[in-house]
């Protein structure tokens, strides 16, 4: 009886140990599980995942980008025969999407699911992309599936494999040079596209688990969806960036760094594709950077106001005066300057710093100076808001080029001092001329050169005149422009008041043509041929254009512009500072 009993007991004892153990085990196999097996790949993606695109139905999306304004001129000419080349030729880009994502996007209306288009590095620390779609178990037979395998067998050796029952691999190899490989992955949830096989099979065989915070902007980013059309996103900046400049684009990605753009650490929001009340894509993104910003980023120090019309001198409407961007910014003075300085400092010699600070300090102490405490006197008195804007015409200089010519407005509490300020500093400087236009008086020099430093070592564009009205100090990067601006400043009436009382403050507003804005880097963008890899300039909107539209393209195959400006539409900007950074509005129609 006491044998029974103790059995009894040790048999009591040990069901629920055996149990627990077994949920246990349980409990680890489910923790274990790849990442094309889970329910929220999301929690499966590698850590070294650099951006993240999601949409909840991807049929949906697909069809609002198609029918946009953006999709139906990306399907007309000249876009229609570049994309034909594009694929002649396997060229990447945003007209030839297979060899980058292993996809003609278009393909992607039969997809009825949800979706991610995930960047990330593998071992190697080389970036990838996949796009993933959870067509569940039945994914095999999926008409999207079905369609891949079809076209990857045209010009590639299709090898299938099943590592087990769960996970199905087809790699498509190509069969001559030229040719993209690409690879497809089946899970019992999630299929995976990618046009990098050895990199997806690393990741889909492993037991990735996402280390990235909750409750961080990568996780409100997500979280939720507007409309099953559109698409969130979530994205580091930088990380971004190094991946595809550092090696192959060294002097631009030299540029942004001395830049400090490494403090712009995450960005993240929502895409809708919207038809009312006019077509356009409205994105809604917060961005954020290290707090405080240093070194050049400094200049991004936001404080808040109201939105005002221009000054009158930037309503312009003639082909030349009408001005085609505007940025309007409220600033805290004092770290925005000292973004100034390392910028100036940067322009003047990048390898001695403080030689700006050096100049503006001798205004003060140079025995035969102006005696002008520039940052007392001018620079801590300057208002709110800072408004640069400009126009892209026609180059004097260089026949058949296009420049981009810019104004600086300041509001300044006393225009009348600032008069006698500029007077003193430029007192006896045989180089500059002033002059009494209406209501403006001008300082410019003689010959149409830099009136204080250039603004940029690469480039020809400098401040070469200065300005002042009853309300504002102006800069200008061209003196017969700003003389054409003031003659059509006289004939109207500026605007000094908000637009309205009751709206809500801005610190950043924007707009920009790029119908117009864009000319210029139109024209200069490169040729890819061997022994030209490097980019040359400073031009960041070509090498954008370069290398997502038109890359490895000659000068004598690209569009003229007339025929390809419509593409690209316009953009506005409205946005309000944050603890963290800035969140903004931006409106592509």
């Amino acid at each position: 009886m006491n044998s029974f009993s103790h059995c009894k007991m040790a048999h009591c004892f040990f069901a629920p140990v055996v149990a627990v153990l077994l949920w246990l085990t349980s409990s680890s196999a489910v923790h274990a599980q790849r990442p094309l097996e889970r329910a929220n790949v999301r929690e499966a993606l590698p850590t070294s995942t650099f951006f993240i695109f999601q949409s909840s139905n991807v049929q949906a999306a697909t069809k609002a980008i198609a029918t946009s304004r953006f999709g139906q001129r990306l399907s007309d000419e000249p876009w229609l025969s570049l994309s034909k080349q594009h694929q002649e030729k396997n060229i990447a880009s945003l007209l030839n999407t297979l060899p980058w994502m292993g996809i003609e996007w278009r393909e992607l209306e039969t997809v009825e699911a949800k979706g991610y288009f995930v960047g990330f590095l593998d071992s190697k620390q080389k970036p990838h992309v996949v796009f993933l779609m959870q067509l569940g178990p039945n994914a095999a037979t999926h008409p999207f599936v079905s369609a891949w395998k079809k076209a990857f067998t045209q010009n590639r050796t299709l090898k299938e494999t099943s590592l087990d029952e769960t996970l199905q691999i087809s790699i498509a190899e190509s069969k001559k040079p030229g040719v993209s490989s690409a690879v497809l992955a089946i899970g019992p949830e999630w299929t995976a596209i990618s046009s990098s096989p050895i990199a997806i099979q690393e990741w889909v065989t492993s037991n990735a688990k996402n280390a990235l915070p909750q409750n961080s902007l990568y996780d409100r980013s997500l979280s939720k969806s507007t409309s099953e059309s559109s698409v969130q996103y979530w994205l580091q900046p930088w990380q971004l960036l190094t991946n595809y400049t550092e090696v192959s684009e060294p002097k631009i990605f030299g540029t942004l760094e001395k830049l400090g753009l490494e403090q712009v650490t995450e960005c993240g929001g929502e895409i809708q594709f919207l038809e009312t009340p006019s077509p356009s894509w409205n994105v809604t993104t917060e961005v954020q950077w290290a707090q405080p910003p240093q070194d050049a980023l400094a200049v991004l120090s936001l404080m808040e106001g109201p939105s005002i019309p221009l000054p009158a001198i930037m309503q312009g409407t003639t082909e030349e005066t009408k001005f085609d961007n505007f940025s309007m910014l409220y600033l805290d003075n004092k770290p925005w300057f000292q973004g100034v300085n390392f910028l100036a400092d940067l322009s003047i010699d990048e390898s001695t710093p403080g030689g700006f600070a050096d100049i503006l300090d001798s205004l003060l102490t140079d025995p035969e100076g102006p005696k002008i405490d520039v940052r007392k006197e001018v620079i801590y008195k300057l208002g709110n808001p800072m408004i640069l804007g400009g126009s892209t015409i026609p180059d004097r200089k260089k026949e058949g080029q296009y420049q981009r010519q810019l104004l600086t407005a300041f509001p300044f509490p006393d225009t009348t001092e600032m008069r006698k300020i500029l007077q003193r500093m430029f007192e006896g400087d045989e180089e500059v001329t002033h002059e009494d236009i209406g209501d403006f008086q001008v300082w410019h020099t003689v010959h149409n050169e830099s009136l204080f430093i250039s603004l940029s070592e690469s480039e020809t564009q400098t401040i070469t005149a200065a300005a002042v009205d009853k309300t504002h100090v102006y800069l200008a990067t061209d003196t017969i422009w700003l003389k054409k601006l003031i003659e059509t400043a006289n004939q109207n009436t500026p605007g000094s008041v908000p637009e309205k009382t009751d709206a809500e403050p801005i610190s950043i507003k924007q707009y920009f043509d790029l119908t117009s804005w864009l000319h210029r880097s139109w024209l200069r963008v490169p040729e890819r041929t061997p022994d030209r890899k490097d980019y040359e300039s400073t031009d960041l909107a070509a090498l954008v254009l370069t290398n997502t539209l038109v890359p490895q393209m000659a000068a004598s195959e690209l569009p003229p512009w007339d025929k390809a400006k419509d593409l690209f539409g316009s953009i506005e900007v409205v946005g309000r500072k944050t603890a963290t950074g800035v969140s903004l509005s931006i409106t592509w129609k």
